[in-house]
């Protein structure tokens, strides 16, 4: 079993740089605060430059703690604004090593940034660190993109029978609880399959055999919203999952999308770096990751 030992869902921390993501990501938290009566820090990491001091040879930061105070400062602003106050903090350092470390030393439930920052000496929660902090975080990690979401009714949760998935699920429902969301979980049977094995009996049989495996974990699914009083549709569908998944939050207008960070590989392929990777980068809505962190964490 999969677990989140440590983190606690009331517990919300959120990575600020003043970009416009960053501002939709502190938007989100601020609504998910106040549905489950949560605390919220806000952190604000400083990349800085340096330079190398010509006679000791000592390389000299050119920024301090303190040029990046009006960032945080802003932030907390915003969710003052909303009638959340938050707990600002400041550190140096790579942004997604520094978010991720207070995640695992401090027990955060959940971990939101926006898709994308800002560049240069402000560059926190660029492309690549927003996706290291979904690969590396030690607890759930929400990635905002596209406006933030006033309030979540209409989840799409990729099912896929692992682990990975039915923790996605758990977390949604812990997180979306107070919305009164209404969730829909999709199974995508991979059309590239059944496109790969050779001969039409054997096309047929594949897809026989997905198609009854998607159903089983469906159910399963299923089964668990219904032990933990969420309403839920299942839906199966066949295509490319991060295509199909993607199309199907965008046509039906889900406020979220939630997925395993890791799949069961070659059933469905929810991996980050795959399924969730295209995902992330596709879908113009937020995106919610759970599951097991990248080994070497």
């Amino acid at each position: 079993m999969i677990s989140n030992k440590g983190c606690d869902v009331k517990r919300l921390l959120v990575g600020y740089d003043g970009s416009a993501p960053a501002r939709d990501a502190v938007r989100t938290t601020v609504s998910l605060a106040r549905s489950l009566d949560a605390s919220v820090t806000l952190l604000t990491v400083g990349k800085i430059p340096y330079w190398i001091d010509s006679v000791s040879g000592v390389f000299m930061p050119v920024l301090s703690e303190e040029d990046f105070e009006p960032i945080a400062t802003e932030g907390a602003q915003i969710a003052g604004g909303m009638g959340v106050e938050v707990e600002a903090r400041v550190v140096l350092g790579e942004p997604a090593d520094r978010i991720v470390e207070a995640a695992d030393s401090e027990g955060y439930g959940l971990i939101v940034v926006g898709h994308r920052g800002l560049g240069g000496v402000r560059g926190l929660l660029l492309g690549s660190v927003a996706k290291r902090v979904a690969e590396t975080a030690p607890c759930p990690v929400l990635l905002v993109r596209g406006s933030a979401p006033e309030t979540i009714k209409k989840v799409l949760v990729g099912i896929d029978g692992s682990e990975q998935s039915l923790k996605a699920l758990s977390t949604t429902i812990e997180l979306t609880r107070g919305f009164d969301a209404r969730l829909t979980l999709l199974y995508v049977l991979d059309s590239t399959m059944v496109a790969a094995v050779p001969g039409p009996p054997v096309k047929r049989e594949m897809r026989r055999g997905l198609a009854r495996a998607g159903g089983e974990a469906l159910e399963e699914a299923a089964e668990r919203c219904r032990q933990a009083g969420a309403e839920c549709d299942t839906l199966q569908a066949e295509g490319r999952p991060a295509n199909e998944i993607s199309r199907r939050a965008r046509e039906g207008d889900y406020d979220l999308i939630a997925l395993g960070r890791r799949g069961i590989g070659s059933l469905a392929r929810f991996a980050l770096g795959s399924v969730s990777d295209v995902v992330l980068r596709s879908a113009n809505r937020p995106v919610l990751l759970a599951g097991e962190r990248a080994k070497g964490r």
